[in-house]
């Protein structure tokens, strides 16, 4: 996340800046209304962009060099380039605010889970450092043979440094083979990896379907080619994967492939794309079946990540459930059986 801009604070500027100019305010006039009023305490950036603007630098490069989120650069870049650019900035902040909205629900609901989850690994390794060697040291002067769980637990606990050594240098080594990877690997290659994932990449492929039909929606409604909207692609600098897309479907396009044939290539949609693009072509109405297309898909990733988030605590829950358990075996079991020993 941007530490100068957050995404709560470019979800509410573009819904702002979005209003202002649909209310008939020019780009430069809206910016100067937003310094004078101190909007988010932003003064020297109204400033810059102000100055920016008058020597003919675009909204979107601006955007871009605030490192705003990706896909809110390119809601603004189509917008300047083919009009509208009201409506886009107020389609952006929406697009934007849905998918923060479901992230921050996801990190709020794993709060409470993970707080008991630290709290019962405390209990834990209190448990095995200092209340089962004082068994230990019971069940060996007397004759009562040990219980299997704290055989266990006394085993997990000798070997506890070594083993959490060894799980941080696993971690530590699979993060920088990620790292390298990614800058070897190219955008496409990752984002296929990331799709073929069992949980993640159902929500991968909805996103990318449902950004792909909403950006060629409004690029086919203001007259572009196939081609054009492919080129456009092009531009996009925020997304590399796009750029390594357009390049291979303006190679199959110029074959003389479908667009249809074109898009089923890419392996990172769903498998409805191709054919909804189909039917588009035959009934000559192809933006209106993205737009439809994106809505369903928009709908469809706000369940699904509803869904996830739901099954999040349960899991966590289920780990914390296990260790009290064994908590509670690894206590009493002993004491139970050494009175039995005893009568």
């Amino acid at each position: 996340m941007n530490k100068k801009w957050s995404v709560k604070e470019q979800i509410h500027f573009f819904k702002r800046l979005g209003e202002l100019l649909q209310a008939g305010y020019h780009i430069q006039e809206a910016l100067l209304f937003l310094k004078m009023t101190d909007f988010l305490s932003k003064k020297t950036d109204w400033g810059e962009a102000i100055s920016e603007l008058k020597s003919g630098k675009h909204l979107f490069s601006i955007l871009r060099d605030w490192r705003f989120e990706s896909d809110l650069v390119i809601f603004v870049m189509i917008a300047e380039k083919h009009g509208n650019i009201g409506e886009a900035l107020i389609k952006g902040s929406q697009f934007l605010e849905q998918l923060n909205s479901h992230k921050e629900k996801i990190k709020k609901m794993m709060v409470y889970p993970f707080v008991l989850l630290v709290i019962s690994a405390g209990l834990f390794i209190i448990t095995c450092i200092w209340l089962l060697p004082q068994f230990e040291s019971m069940f060996s002067q007397s004759s009562v043979k040990s219980p299997w769980t704290l055989k266990f637990l006394l085993f997990f606990k000798n070997d506890l440094p070594d083993l959490s050594l060894w799980l941080l240098l696993i971690s530590l080594l699979n993060v920088i083979c990620y790292a390298l990877i990614t800058q070897w690997v190219s955008a496409t290659k990752r984002h296929l990896f990331w799709s073929v994932i069992p949980i993640v990449g159902p929500i991968v492929k909805l996103y990318h379907s449902c950004f792909f039909s909403y950006q060629w929606s409004i690029l086919l409604q203001k007259g572009l080619s196939y081609l054009e909207c492919v080129a456009f692609m092009k531009e996009w600098e925020d997304k590399p994967f796009y750029q390594e897309m357009s390049i291979r479907m303006k190679q199959s396009l110029s074959k003389g492939e479908s667009l249809s044939d074109t898009v089923r290539e890419e392996r990172i949609f769903l498998k409805e794309l191709p054919h909804l693009i189909e039917h588009g072509q035959k009934n000559g109405r192809m933006e209106r079946e993205f737009l439809s297309f994106s809505l369903i898909c928009s709908e469809t990733l706000e369940k699904k990540m509803l869904t996830f988030s739901k099954l999040i605590q349960p899991i966590c829950f289920l780990c914390i459930g296990v260790v009290v358990v064994l908590l509670y075996v690894s206590v009493m079991f002993p004491v139970i059986q050494m009175l039995e020993g005893i009568k």
